[in-house]
């Protein structure tokens, strides 16, 4: 089963993800980190994330763009260090109007952008085809 490490500090935000995935019949586990410092440790597997059997590697992060400790851009940056686009999938989302935060983004390697506001149905649609890709 793939896994999307959701990072996101909003519990509304997680359970509408998790069912707007379960509705769109998406087949996958979720593992979520909180903000920024968890989502490296989870993807460096380090600390309560070594343990790979537990936290899998994921086949996409889906990333709030403001997060405690920094923002999804932050996190979109460090992970483009380390991780080629076509190899890594990131979904960057946010309620945030802000179109220049948005050009950062996609300019910095999201996959997609999607706004919160579009109620989790954009988001699903393009998890669907990231994770299609993958197979």
């Amino acid at each position: 089963m793939k896994t999307i490490l959701c990072v996101e500090d909003g519990q509304d935000d997680v359970l509408l993800l998790r069912l707007a995935l379960k509705a769109a019949n998406v087949e996958c586990q979720i593992q979520i980190a909180p903000d920024i410092e968890d989502a490296r440790a989870y993807l460096s597997g380090q600390g309560a994330y070594s343990e790979r059997q537990r936290f899998p590697w994921p086949s996409l992060v889906v990333s709030d763009l403001i997060l405690p400790g920094g923002s999804g851009l932050d996190l979109l940056q460090w992970i483009r260090q380390r991780h080629p686009a076509e190899k890594f999938p990131v979904i960057i989302m946010t309620g945030s109007a802000d179109d220049q935060a948005w050009k950062r983004a996609c300019s910095a390697g999201a996959n997609f952008c999607v706004p919160k506001s579009a109620g989790f149905q954009e988001a699903v649609e393009k998890i669907k085809i990231l994770l299609d890709q993958q197979e």
